[in-house]
């Protein structure tokens, strides 16, 4: 099997993008060929790294709760459920917003 990083050296070799710090970004714009016909096209973007919050961590960690998320779908049902609260409070402060 090839590795990514062989494949992305053939398709790609000019592209290459350093770690970034705060409040850095990069902007991707693609231009892709138009599907013809009834056809749909799919483009995948990869990406690799680690992500991190500079934030000074405060605490003692929970272990038991992080535990939790070594159960496959727990992050998956974590997510959402965060989502639907992030949504429920959304959906009251633009009620308050109206009045």
């Amino acid at each position: 099997m090839k590795s990514l990083h062989s494949i992305l050296s053939r398709i790609a070799p000019f592209i290459f993008f350093p770690f970034l710090i705060i409040n850095e970004f990069i902007s991707f714009k693609y231009s892709v060929p138009q599907p013809t016909g009834n056809s749909e096209s799919s483009w995948f973007l990869i990406s690799g790294g680690y992500y991190h919050s500079l934030e000074p961590i405060t605490g003692k960690a929970n272990y038991n709760e992080l535990m939790k998320f070594r159960k496959q779908g727990a992050f998956d049902a974590f997510s959402r459920e965060r989502y639907k609260e992030v949504q429920k409070v959304a959906a009251v402060m633009e009620q308050l917003n109206k009045n």
